[in-house]
């Protein structure tokens, strides 16, 4: 049996001897490589372009089921991602809606409480206390005015009457003392009472102040509750 065997190229017909050592050759005219097979005992050639071409789909066949693979992960990441950014969205807006129901509860109960110290300076016989302490103010004034112009008087007219006697110049003096010490007292209670109106009205002001900044706070709290889904 011969150690070699002749086989003619595919291409140009160009004839070669395979001996066993010989894997692949080139055509003599044409120069297109060959791929020698062997197989139950059986020689053949194959052309090299269709071995790279096989070898360059089973690479396009891989980098694509690779691709894939990649883009069913992303999609897996992404649909995970979405589904833990909903899940912590609606975790948030529940705790939103605790606290806003919360704080609703509390801003009532100071409501409540402020409108306790509120009543009272509402009331009409508060009301008209107040404005009778405003009177009362402005005739403790007067009074004042008059008693303070009859002291002036009647100290002059005591320094001034020569004619009257000493018992009665300390009769009259007395008698001024008395009336200085009324004017002081008259005087203190209208500043009291003056006082004591503009302290009323004050905190009737503050009070229905900050009573309707709870109520604000409370609908903007009643707000966020109903954009909860």
């Amino acid at each position: 049996m011969a150690d070699f065997v002749t086989l003619s190229c595919p291409n140009c017909g160009g004839k070669l001897q395979v001996t066993p050592d010989i894997d692949r050759f080139a055509g003599s005219h044409c120069g297109v490589e060959q791929i020698v097979k062997r197989g139950g005992g059986i020689i053949s050639l194959s052309p090299v372009i269709d071995a790279i071409t096989k070898v360059q789909t089973s690479v396009d066949f891989i980098a694509e089921d690779i691709r894939l693979r990649r883009d069913q992960e992303a999609k897996a990441q992404e649909k995970i991602a979405s589904e833990l950014r909903v899940r912590r969205e609606k975790e948030v807006k529940a705790q939103e809606k605790i606290v806003s129901e919360l704080a609703i509860k509390l801003l009532k109960g100071e409501i409540t409480r402020l409108q306790n110290i509120l009543i009272p300076l509402q009331d009409k016989k508060n009301k008209n206390s107040v404005k009778q302490l405003k009177a009362a103010v402005k005739g403790s004034i007067m009074v004042c005015i008059l008693l303070v112009l009859l002291a002036i008087g009647l100290g002059t007219g005591a320094l001034s009457s020569s004619s009257k006697s000493a018992t009665s110049l300390d009769n009259n003096s007395g008698c001024i003392g008395g009336i200085w010490i009324a004017a002081i007292a008259f005087g203190a209670t209208a500043y009291s009472t003056r006082k004591k109106a503009n302290v009323a009205a004050t905190t009737e002001i503050n009070i229905t102040k900050e009573i309707f900044d709870k109520q604000t706070e409370i609908k903007n709290h009643e707000t966020i509750i109903k954009q909860q889904p």
